[in-house]
């Protein structure tokens, strides 16, 4: 089984609704077939990247051990998003959920729509801290952990608070 994080965000609706949509993710990819959900981050508000005229944005990230391979875990994100009420946006734009592949293992893949590890992971706070939070010890392809490549941006980030957890239900 090959290990990987999934970023988890949203900033339609209110808080309450967008933490619904996250533990309604959780709760799906948990009930994956050959997949098991090991650990999921405390949530993290951030402001909006990007496109910087909309509400600040929810983040979470989760770590899966699963025997699916980064394709299919994309498919089936997409169609999770989807099945959770996103409705495709502006880049960069308000958004009810993503769902985006953080990491894969240490591998690099760089197919077309789909670039491991994501290509603006360590430039995003919200996105590498809860990463961090759960996997400590990710690594980079070429064997770089995650903690020392983003300690060098560490100072140019703004700065996040916690939104507080999510817990989901028979925890």
């Amino acid at each position: 089984m090959e290990q990987a994080a999934i970023g988890i965000g949203g900033n339609v609706g209110s808080a309450e609704l967008i933490i619904a949509r996250f533990a309604a993710a959780l709760r799906a990819v948990a009930q994956w077939e050959n997949t098991t959900l090991e650990a999921y981050s405390s949530i993290y508000k951030s402001a909006p990247w990007g496109d910087v005229n909309q509400p600040p944005f929810l983040n979470m990230a989760a770590m899966i051990k699963t025997e699916f391979g980064p394709g299919q875990i994309l498919q089936r994100l997409k169609d999770l998003e989807v099945a959770l009420g996103r409705i495709p946006g502006r880049r960069w734009g308000p958004r009810e959920i993503d769902l985006d592949i953080l990491i894969f293992g240490s591998q690099l893949i760089q197919l077309p729509g789909l670039t491991i590890p994501h290509p603006q992971l360590l430039n995003r706070a919200f996105a590498a801290l809860p990463l961090l939070e759960i996997w400590p010890d990710a690594v980079m392809p070429g064997g770089l952990a995650v903690s020392d490549a983003i300690s060098k941006q560490r100072h140019n980030w703004p700065p996040m608070e916690t939104h507080g957890e999510l817990k989901l239900q028979g925890e």
